[in-house]
């Protein structure tokens, strides 16, 4: 595959993928709170270890499990990829919603400068 096969590869995998997303929203999502699904998990689980980032992490563990594992059809395993691609940027917005939340009011206002 040369890159400008790649690059469109990629295009329809992410197309895909957030055609994905977008549908799974209307199941598990709440209008107002994207990762409602997974804060109400936590709270079931009633561990104080286990928030709606590590319930995310074990959903996104099941289809990099089904990667390694393969499957025989073609369209199921890329299902898995886009599955897979979701849930980290689920998880990464989970993480951001977090920490965003526990910064101070100031922590974006000097965005050219690093924090680190």
């Amino acid at each position: 595959m040369n890159l400008a096969e790649f690059m469109k590869f990629r295009e329809e995998l992410n197309s895909n993928a957030e055609h994905v997303l977008v549908e799974a929203d209307q199941e598990y999502a709440h209008e107002l709170d994207k990762f409602y699904n997974f804060k109400e998990i936590a709270a079931l689980l009633q561990n104080e270890r286990i928030g709606p980032y590590e319930v995310a992490c074990i959903y996104f563990l099941k289809h990099v499990f089904s990667i390694v594992r393969g499957v025989s059809n073609r369209e199921e395993m890329e299902g898995r990829f886009i599955d897979a691609r979701n849930y980290i940027d689920l998880m990464a917005g989970i993480w951001a919603d977090a920490t965003i939340a526990q910064l101070p009011s100031t922590a974006f206002k000097n965005t050219t400068e690093s924090n680190i």
